[in-house]
């Protein structure tokens, strides 16, 4: 049996590097999206993701919709920042 404090600790682990994952292999995207043959594939860091995740994770990160949420999120960061909120409204 698992202790309880021991299996939390380590979901949260998994979860954070997750994360960091995830950060890392959409900011080479971003800095790759100029070049499709280089994103065409994951890094090969990555060699273990396959070919079919990678294509969903690819799209979903050059969605339109991903790039709406994004500006969103800047300026309501931004706007908090700054203590005034900016009403935002994006029409594509």
């Amino acid at each position: 049996k698992v202790d309880e404090r021991s299996k939390k600790k380590v979901l949260s682990s998994i979860c954070s590097k997750w994360r960091t994952s995830k950060i890392e292999l959409t900011k080479y995207i971003c800095e790759n999206k100029s070049n499709p043959e280089i994103i065409s594939n994951p890094p090969a860091i990555y060699g273990f993701i396959e070919q079919r995740h990678w294509d969903s994770f690819l799209e979903k990160q050059l969605s339109e919709e991903l790039e709406v949420k994004v500006i969103k999120l800047k300026l309501f960061k931004m706007s908090v920042l700054n203590a005034r909120p900016i009403k935002l409204r994006i029409v594509l």
